[in-house]
């Protein structure tokens, strides 16, 4: 199984339901864009008409899936969705067990720390603690990005079950964004296999490395999620990066023995 991925549907779908596939193509592509996309925009992706396309934006508008952009024409997802996710037993589960372990990990670092699963070909947030000191780099729970493009997706695909990696990564490859090095991806996938982490540099914030490691549970074969902290260096912190590390290992072992050990109030 997959926390938070729904099994994908057989080619050979015996039932119709076409304006529920209609919303549902709405839903993954506007899952997708990097940016809130217009009425047009979306007709043309999905190759419906304007009149169709009317109708459905203004149901899961109405419903709560979807959000008007800054400029009012323009839409893009909301957390609606992640929210339902994260009813389901495995993933509150999962929640259940890191986030006291996260606030351990946070305090010792003086850094904040987060959860993030994979959903498709996406890493997302669905936990943090903040630093608690003044300064701290935090995303929003609920946010996501390509797998290729981040440090948590490295953990997630290099911890992969093995038996369908390969169909995992044609995926990745299939819609990777412009400008992703996929041997760059693949060389730091097999280092962070060896040693049971990964420390990259941010390709977004300068002086941060972001630290992942693996977390497993005995009901899915790879890893359910990844623990990652976005390590602030220099005057942030009079800490060893390498202390960090371990640190952050160590702490995703001890979620990974409590989801196996199904302790999940300890």
């Amino acid at each position: 199984m997959e926390v938070g991925r729904v099994a994908e549907a057989s080619t050979k779908t015996i039932y119709k339901a076409p304006a529920l596939e209609k919303g549902l193509e709405i839903l993954e592509f506007l899952s997708s864009a990097t940016e809130p996309r217009g009425m047009v925009a979306i007709a043309d992706a999905l190759g419906r008409s304007k009149h169709e396309i009317y109708r459905m934006l203004h149901v899961l508008e109405s419903r709560g899936y979807i959000a008007r952009g800054d400029s009012g024409d323009r839409f893009q997802v909301t957390n609606k969705l992640f929210e339902l996710g994260m009813r389901n037993p495995p993933i509150r589960n999962l929640h259940d067990v890191a986030l006291p372990r996260m606030r351990e990990l946070a305090a010792s670092l003086e850094q904040s720390c987060q959860l993030v699963v994979r959903t498709g070909t996406q890493m997302v947030v669905v936990a943090r603690v903040e630093s608690p000191i003044e300064i701290g780099l935090t995303v929003r729970v609920g946010y996501r990005r390509h797998i290729m493009q981040s440090t948590s997706g490295r953990i997630l695909y290099a911890f992969h079950p093995p038996r369908t990696q390969q169909q995992f990564l044609d995926e990745l490859l299939a819609t990777r964004p412009d400008g992703v090095d996929a041997d760059a991806f693949l060389a730091d996938a097999k280092r962070a296999i060896e040693q049971g982490c990964i420390a990259h540099e941010s390709d977004f914030v300068d002086g941060v490395v972001d630290i992942g490691a693996p977390i497993f549970d005995l009901d899915y074969e790879g890893a359910i999620a990844s623990l990652t902290v976005p390590f602030m260096q220099g005057r942030y912190t009079s800490l060893a990066l390498e202390t960090a590390i371990g640190r952050v290992k160590s702490m995703a072992g001890a979620i990974s023995d409590a989801l196996q050990g199904g302790q999940a109030n300890a």
